[in-house]
């Protein structure tokens, strides 16, 4: 199985972006593929988490312990990403590892991600009327893609992160144009850097 799972991650990885290998494909049914892939094989390595631990505060550090190890893995993905273009501002580099925090109180399977994807993307206008959190799971599963942003916010303040870190993780599925003009340059790095992890 390890083979197989090495031998993927070097498809996706090396051939499709072999300048980046935490980003995703472009192509839609690839890209697809990939997130299902790197849900099921990808976990931070003890390299990885020494890093994030030497880098968040304590009580952060907590709270990204807390995250499915999938959501480690993405915030990961994230922050490398930031990283690699250059940006040293750690409230960004903070908000790129928890912003999903949110997600740690609504622990989704495989077949709830990819279910809310489709129906995400498939019913844009519709998706948000259906989510109930007292509702069947798929009702769950979208509830919990609408409010992540929000709890994560409200996480992350109880647990002492800086403002603007609340700030990025509460917005980071607001449309950019909804943003006040100084949160704008920040969050479009974020938003672009999440859409490629």
């Amino acid at each position: 199985m390890r083979v197989v799972s090495a031998g993927l991650q070097a498809f996706f990885r090396g051939w499709i972006h072999p300048d980046n290998p935490y980003r995703a494909p472009r192509h839609p049914v690839l890209y697809r593929i990939w997130q299902a892939f790197m849900t099921v094989t990808h976990r931070p390595t003890e390299e990885d988490l020494a890093q994030i631990r030497a880098f968040l505060p304590p009580r952060l550090w907590d709270l990204f312990l807390q995250m499915p190890p999938a959501e480690q893995a993405h915030g990961l993905r994230v922050w490398r990403a930031l990283q690699a273009w250059g940006v040293q501002d750690r409230d960004m580099l903070m908000a790129g590892l928890l912003h999903d925090v949110g997600k740690s109180r609504f622990r989704l399977r495989l077949w709830e991600r990819t279910l809310v994807v489709l129906l995400v993307k498939g019913f844009p206008h519709r998706w948000k009327e259906w989510a109930r959190a007292n509702g069947p799971r798929w009702r769950r599963a979208l509830a919990a893609t609408l409010e992540h942003p929000h709890q994560g916010a409200e996480m992350l303040a109880r647990h002492g992160a800086p403002p603007r870190v609340v700030m990025l993780t509460r917005y980071h599925h607001t449309p950019i144009e909804a943003l006040p003009e100084d949160l704008r340059p920040a969050m479009t790095l974020l938003k672009k850097a999440d859409r490629q992890a």
